[in-house]
């Protein structure tokens, strides 16, 4: 004779279950130990008996619920008297004995009274919360959690007593479905007094949030409007969804509280991360602090360099190696290699610095909406700074010789070498004619000596091979330059959404799965 788990119910613990096992480092701590004891305390009672409903009467001293208890039952179980409080242990009256032992040990009920045998059902009679026994209030404290029904017993001097309404009524008013109000000693009314008091509990009831918990007012003397309260209660035990109801309340009711402390109550999920205008002005300010630009124009500038060096005037070209002071630059190589790499350098401590205001901007943009408790727990804007620069450290541009080089530099060659015979057939026939020895003719064209003209030919073609290579040097440095940068950029935008990128979308993801679980388990 055991019920189903009810569907919505096992939704929710499912959800619960599901918050507390996954890796929610969103949850606090004492978040976390409520929520744990809430599953631990829902999985005791649905393996304890779903067939039997637990119903406990709970009221102060004098509010005579010890005798409404006696009186429902039908039998002087609970001890009553004038001497207060009267009520030192948890007695039970049971209906239906059959598979109730487990159930009846983990309230920890210290006497049973076997009143009948349907419906299934245990009635507690509860120690008085204000008991000057600080035992007899640590028992109601965890039986309140424990029972499927809870039974406010007031009595007509002290129903608006602050002490059950603020720390019992009003913080378990999400329990409504399973709530029911009981006004005492109504024979000690008079007819209007019985309505401003009903009157008066119902307006303190709504102005705790329960304002549609049935009120029951009796005499347990006279036992005026006992057997309607004994009909409902049996009613209730009858339909068997107070467990479901109990748990499905106090579920619901701790995933709002989280959701409540969190900021997140309503609203539509968070962005799934930075949109394309906040990461393309982003990635302007990334490209800006690391000196994207400026690294482009270096490798133009070691292009140009080494292009000058290959396809260059070749003395001007070793004068410039030997002596960089001459040409107003430093030289790179003293050759240029065949093939090299120009890296992307470390960002100044100024880069540095304009990184991580980037970063923090795009992170403070993207957590909107996060409240601030589970922002903190985001990816914070230094270090996903510091994981970008580390990103972008081994960026590197591949430069390597270029075909025209080698034409140019064999043309340079050519230049020098004729401009070198002109002159040493100049110092040949110096030298011949200084010893006397045979002269060596110098062979003339309309006019012009030979070794004149190749001198001035070949001193003449370098420089202006040289200007004329230095303009596809230039060209080739502007392509590049923008090759590089392109290059850069993509680098700049795999580093973006590896280091940044996807480590924000992930908290933002977090905090969107985390509230939707809440949900789930707020869902009754």
């Amino acid at each position: 004779m055991n019920a189903p788990v009810p569907r919505a119910l096992a939704s929710q613990l499912d959800a619960l279950t599901a918050l507390l096992d996954g890796d929610h480092s969103l949850l606090t701590e004492d978040q976390r130990r409520s929520g744990t004891t809430l599953k631990e305390q829902s999985e005791f009672r649905l393996h304890r008996s779903m067939a039997h409903t637990t119903v406990g009467l709970f009221g102060a001293t004098g509010s005579g619920k010890s005798s409404l208890f006696n009186r429902i039952v039908g039998a002087d179980v609970a001890p009553t008297g004038v001497i207060r409080p009267t009520t030192f242990k948890v007695s039970a009256a049971l209906w239906h004995e059959a598979g109730a032992s487990e159930l009846l040990d983990w309230l920890a009920v210290d006497e049973v009274y076997v009143a009948g045998s349907e419906p299934a059902l245990i009635l507690l009679d509860l120690p008085d919360f204000d008991s000057v026994a600080l035992e007899n209030r640590a028992v109601v404290d965890r039986l309140v959690g424990q029972v499927d029904v809870l039974v406010w017993v007031v009595e007509r001097q002290k129903y608006a007593d602050r002490v059950i309404h603020q720390d019992y009524i009003r913080p378990l008013s999400h329990r409504a479905s399973v709530t029911l109000a009981v006004l005492n000693q109504i024979d000690l009314l008079s007819p209007d007094g019985r309505k401003t008091v009903l009157q008066g509990l119902r307006q303190t009831l709504a102005d705790d949030g329960l304002d549609k918990v049935e009120v029951f007012p009796v005499s347990a003397f006279t036992e005026e409007g006992v057997p309607a309260l004994r009909k409902k209660i049996m009613a209730i035990a009858q339909r068997r969804q107070a467990i479901g109801q109990h748990l499905s309340a106090d579920i619901a009711q701790w995933a709002g509280q989280v959701l409540d402390e969190a900021g997140l109550a309503g609203g539509a999920p968070l962005s799934s991360g930075p949109s394309a205008a906040q990461i393309a002005d982003f990635r302007r300010a990334v490209c800006e602090a690391v000196g994207v630009a400026a690294w482009g124009k270096n490798v133009a500038e070691v292009y140009r360099k080494w292009s000058a060096q290959s396809t260059g005037w070749m003395p001007l070209s070793w004068l410039c190696r030997r002596f960089p002071c001459l040409c107003g630059h430093r030289v790179v190589t003293e050759t240029a290699p065949n093939t090299s790499t120009v890296s992307l350098p470390s960002p100044t401590a100024e880069g540095r610095a304009a990184l991580q205001i980037a970063v923090r901007r795009l992170a403070a943009q993207v957590s909107v909406g996060i409240p601030s408790g589970w922002r903190d727990a985001a990816p914070g804007g230094d270090d996903l700074a510091n994981g970008l620069a580390g990103a972008l450290a081994d960026t590197a541009y591949p430069l390597s010789t270029s075909w025209w080089w080698r034409l140019g530099k064999f043309l340079q060659q050519l230049a020098l070498l004729v401009a070198l015979v002109g002159v040493g057939w100049y110092l040949v026939a110096w030298v011949t004619q200084a010893l006397h020895l045979p002269e060596v003719p110098i062979t003339k064209i309309e006019g012009w000596p030979v070794p004149l003209l190749l001198f001035l030919a070949g001193a003449l073609a370098g420089p202006v091979l040289g200007g004329g290579f230095r303009i596809f040097g230039a060209l080739g440095a502007w392509w590049h330059r923008r090759f590089a940068e392109s290059a850069a950029r993509k680098h700049v935008d795999a580093a973006i959404k590896a280091q940044v990128v996807a480590p924000l979308q992930a908290s933002v993801e977090q905090v969107n799965q985390l509230r939707k679980a809440l949900q789930k388990a707020q869902r009754q």
